[in-house]
């Protein structure tokens, strides 16, 4: 590689110190994923993972120490003077992006190939070193804290920690048995795990190490702690990329648009900022907002150095990426193929880099393999959540055309062509109305999740910043647009504390239904032994206890997964039971519940207010049921036995 000249100091510590930092991230995520999943597929326990963790933290540091020998590429000093074509090519694609349900595609990607081209012809003038600047750190620290801030007084209540936070504590109550090898929320330590596909992410598992090391509650690790540090995370990997991409003067704007876009985006559930601040607390969310930078930047520094250290920390970066989500073993090559397609040179260099970033990948599918053999031997019938495109993932109203045009608009702004031809790659691979739509008829882990193989936070965040920068003559018309363009954003639907996106905000406090959890905790402290009918929200916050009764179910979806073990008769039971109690009840079958609750000598139970309508209150007292607590909408009836007054003893249950 080139390597260019500064006549004056250069002090590299600041951005080195950032690079370092990432490194470290990588390695350690990397090799504790890969400890954990030997301990997965060998059935070992929770206590086997704890007393070999030193294994993979001194693989860490070794690994650590030897990627800093690795040099920091010079920065490129290359802004296409051409500005006019790449608003030209914004505009197509944000028309497209508009009314894309209507001009045919390939019309429209054929203006975008024109425009694009120019910019990949583009050939950079000699490499120039600069002076790192501080401003970069200032603003890395700045978005971080906002970001951190943003994340502990948002409360966005998801039902997946149902699994997520049940798996935690499920972990930590059963520390001797095998590691994601048993369902962790329905009481029944011998059901196997739900879903298969979970065994290939290790998050939670971590979340229990953590919990189990240091003196901090599981949950205010889960809700709290971690999701702090991971947003300020965002901030660094999102600056990182954006270094690369755009240049280091343009990366301090780019830092602050990152975070700012993130809080704006709010909407529907797969939109980016719902994956991002608001939702921290999950793996998924970290894979999507915070990982999927690291796994591009990676990709990019392999790609420009072609080095044994760049190749292991994109393949550390790949296969740590699925331990926050098993989509990651699906996204992250994606996403590490578009950017090293992206990067090859028209030299015998691109067959090295591509075929090292097929060997990058090869961890990430053998993981893949092995998940499908899980479920293949599981026998579970494909499951596919709503059909989304990317309207849904953009959000409503502008958002898509204003997306599209700030993405193709990258390349006016960005160091190298390398931006003009990840651009292409991204909207002919990937954002054509085509592919995630079939690839979502193959596997729930392509649908809408395949688009979290673009880092979508970090490079508008990059394009944002590059124009922040632009003047002309000296006027920063630049600035005044990409503030103009926020404003737009904005209005365009709503941020992420909306109620419209199912979110509040207020004191840090766990992201979750507080009717629900008062009612759980009421009814964990009256009986931790019996079967307890809970409203899904009390049911899915009973799952974070370490010490609770059994649950005859915590949503439809999981009881689905654990027919295999229940049988079908008697998983249709539970589901009717839940229904009801959820509100979705028939007033007729109000008699057989009844009957079901002493069948199963359920103690507890936790109804809505629909449900309560269907009840008879009389017929609940004359079977030794008594009204516990009242929280918002719910109700937690309970009794002392589940004989009928007067009985003190009666057979056992066909």
């Amino acid at each position: 590689m080139r390597t260019g000249r500064y006549d004056g100091a250069v002090d590299d510590r600041v951005p080195g110190r950032a690079e370092r930092v990432a490194e470290a991230a990588v390695a350690a995520v990397g090799f504790v994923h890969l400890w954990t999943m030997l301990v997965v597929r060998a059935g070992g326990s929770f206590h086997l993972l704890l007393a070999g963790l030193p294994l993979p933290l001194l693989a860490t540091v070794l690994t650590w120490r030897w990627l800093g020998g690795s040099a920091r590429p010079a920065l490129l000093s290359v802004t296409p003077s051409s500005t006019a074509i790449g608003l030209a090519a914004a505009a197509a694609v944000a028309l497209w992006g508009w009314y894309g349900r209507m001009i045919p595609w390939v019309a429209a990607w054929s203006l975008l190939l024109v425009a694009m081209g120019a910019f990949a012809g583009l050939q950079p003038r000699e490499p120039t070193l600069t002076a790192p600047r501080r401003s970069w750190l200032a603003a890395v620290l700045v978005a971080g804290a906002a970001a951190a801030v943003l994340t502990l007084v948002v409360d966005r209540p998801d039902g997946d920690d149902g699994y997520y936070l049940g798996q935690v504590a499920g972990t930590l109550a059963h520390p001797d048995l095998p590691v994601l090898g048993f369902d962790v929320m329905h009481g029944d330590v011998t059901a196997p795990v739900q879903q298969p596909a979970h065994r290939a992410q290790s998050f939670e598992v971590l979340v229990a190490a953590l919990a189990f090391l240091v003196p901090i509650g599981h949950e205010w690790l889960y809700y709290g702690v971690l999701p702090a540090v991971f947003s300020a995370l965002f901030a660094l990997t999102a600056g990182l990329l954006a270094r690369e991409v755009v240049g280091e003067r343009a990366a301090v704007p780019a830092v602050l648009a990152s975070v700012v876009l993130a809080a704006l985006w709010g909407g529907l559930n797969p939109t980016p900022g719902n994956f991002a601040m608001a939702r921290m607390f999950q793996g998924k969310a970290v894979f999507a907002t915070v990982w999927m930078p690291l796994v591009v930047w990676a990709a990019l520094r392999f790609a420009d150095r072609l080095d044994a250290r760049s190749w292991a920390l994109l393949a550390l970066a790949i296969f740590g990426a699925s331990s926050f989500t098993s989509s990651a073993l699906v996204a992250a090559p994606v996403g590490a193929a578009f950017a090293v397609l992206a990067a090859l040179r028209p030299d015998r260099s691109a067959v090295r880099a591509a075929a090292g970033g097929l060997l990058a990948a090869l961890p990430s599918v053998v993981s893949l393999l092995l998940v499908k053999l899980d479920v293949d031997a599981a026998g579970i019938p494909p499951h596919f959540s709503r059909t989304y495109d990317w309207v849904d993932f953009y959000g409503p109203g502008a958002r898509v055309p204003l997306s599209f045009g700030l993405l193709a608009l990258l390349p006016a702004f960005a160091r190298t062509p390398w931006a003009a031809r990840y651009v292409l790659v991204v909207f002919f691979l990937l954002l054509n109305g085509v592919t995630a739509d079939r690839l979502g008829t193959l596997s729930s882990l392509f649908e809408w999740r395949i688009y979290w193989s673009v880092p979508t936070l970090a490079i508008l965040g990059a394009s944002l910043g590059g124009l922040a920068i632009w003047s002309v003559r000296r006027v920063p018309v630049g600035a005044v647009l990409a503030v103009l363009f926020l404003v737009a954003f904005g209005r365009a639907g709503p941020w992420v504390g909306d109620r419209q996106s199912r979110a509040s905000w207020g004191w840090p406090h766990w992201d979750r239904v507080e009717d629900g959890c008062a009612i759980a905790a009421r009814a964990i402290a009256h009986d931790r032994v019996h079967p307890a009918l809970l409203h899904r929200d009390a049911a899915i916050c009973a799952t974070a206890w370490l010490e609770r009764p059994p649950l005859i179910g915590v949503r439809q979806f999981y009881l689905e997964h654990l027919y295999r073990h229940i049988g079908e008769e008697e998983g249709f039971r539970r589901v009717k039971l839940l229904r009801f109690v959820d509100g979705n009840g028939k007033r007729r079958n109000a008699p057989w519940v009844l009957d079901e609750l002493d069948r199963r000598c359920v103690v507890s139970l936790a109804f809505d207010g629909k449900a309560s309508e269907r009840l008879d209150t009389d017929a609940l007292t004359a079977r030794g049921w008594r009204e516990e607590l009242v929280a918002g909408d719910l109700q937690l009836w309970v009794r002392d036995s589940c004989e009928p007054p007067g009985v003190t003893s009666r057979p056992p249950a066909d």
